[in-house]
């Protein structure tokens, strides 16, 4: 084993990455920047030997533990896994979709788990115990001012709702970095003599049916729930996730409109930032796609 370790590779990436999470120990907020670039070094020597690999994940992370950080410590335990995820997919030569498809959902779900665990051992607060403050502030604000009890318990349970959605727009922030991670690296790594692939266009993009189906069920939920709870939690979260879902096909039936009438680029690209813009529309129109095939009249 150890004579297929590759000793100057693993030396660069294991500094690299120690060096990444002495940053996150002291500066936590550089992370989503660092996020964006901090595959590579794993997805490099991935490629170049997997006993490398583990080597210097195992040292990393022993050095990570001796900085008492547990947010530093998650996150390189987060990017080590989700590197050898993109690197197996490259070698594997997986399509740009489905890398970012896994990627997101492996990465969501491991920082879940983090998550989940961090808060049984009490090492970080629950949601509701994060809101807490808040809702003190707010009975504090009631007792001085004009506002009417009415008032209050709407913004109570605005807040409330937020919170219970708070994993769903935890997993869209991971999405989101897990793409721009994508589109930043893969032509770095195309420098280390790695063969990455390309995003699809975006009008070709197309989701599951299902999805649609999935939504309804959920909405239907909705309507049955009069106060916060677990349930209502999930459904929440659903909600938000399968909001997105519609986004994007929405935005796909735009682009494929514009690719059919054989607008130019920058006409394209406008209808596309009118459909990021017109949210809610786009969400609708991502519906009613999937619901009775608009590409199919477009196409015909």
């Amino acid at each position: 084993m150890f004579s297929k370790i590759d000793v100057k590779a693993t030396m660069i990436a294991t500094s690299v990455m120690i060096v990444l999470a002495i940053i996150l120990s002291f500066v936590p907020w550089l992370s989503v920047l660092l996020l964006l670039f901090a595959t590579i070094p794993g997805i490099v020597l991935w490629h170049k030997s997997i006993p490398s690999f583990g080597m210097s994940a195992l040292i990393t992370v022993i050095i990570t533990t001796l900085t008492k950080s547990v947010f530093a410590l998650s996150i390189v335990i987060i990017i080590f896994i989700l590197s050898a995820v993109i690197g197996q997919l490259l070698k594997e030569r997986a399509s740009k979709e489905r890398i970012f498809y896994l990627a997101s959902f492996i990465s969501s779900l491991i920082t879940l788990v983090v998550i989940m665990i961090l808060q049984s051992i009490k090492m970080i607060p629950l949601t509701y115990q994060m809101i807490k403050p808040l809702e003190s502030l707010m009975k504090e604000a009631q007792k001085v001012s004009d506002v009417s009890k009415e008032s209050m318990d709407m913004l109570e349970n605005s807040i409330h709702t937020l919170s219970a959605s708070f994993p769903s727009f935890l997993v869209l922030f991971i999405i989101f970095i897990v793409f721009l991670n994508l589109l930043i690296t893969f032509p770095m790594l195309r420098e280390f003599k790695i063969a990455t692939p390309s995003f699809k266009p975006l009008y070709s993009w197309e989701m599951n049916r299902s999805f649609l189906w999935i939504y309804f069920v959920v909405l239907l939920g909705m309507m049955f729930t009069t106060e916060i709870n677990t349930w209502t939690s999930i459904l929440l979260n659903l909600q938000v996730m399968l909001q997105l879902v519609m986004f994007i096909q929405g935005l796909s039936l735009i682009h494929y409109f514009a690719h059919k009438k054989r607008f130019p680029t920058a006409v394209s690209v406008i209808f596309v930032i009118l459909g990021v813009i017109f949210y809610p529309i786009t969400r609708l129109i991502g519906m009613l796609d999937l619901g009775i095939n608009l590409k199919g009249f477009i196409k015909k």
